[in-house]
């Protein structure tokens, strides 16, 4: 098996490496979404709590940001 490499990282990408540095970019990122969202996790609770702000706004916890968001009409895959 290979080893995992980052081969090339774009000018706007950013490297997360923590959960405090993730959740928050990641709750963003399913406030802004428009059509549909792809992630994987190895472990997902849905009772945890929201970080930023702007999740913050429709619930206290990622169940509370999934619901929001499904309703927006957005897909989660």
């Amino acid at each position: 098996m290979k080893p995992f490499a980052i081969t090339q990282v774009q000018q706007d990408d950013q490297i997360l490496l923590t959960a405090a540095e993730a959740y928050p970019a990641l709750e963003r990122a399913f406030r802004a979404a428009e059509r549909e969202i792809w992630a994987g996790f190895r472990i997902f609770d849905l009772r945890t709590r929201l970080c930023s702000p702007e999740a913050m706004s429709v619930g206290q916890t990622w169940f509370d940001l999934v619901a929001h968001t499904l309703k927006r009409g957005v897909e989660i895959n």
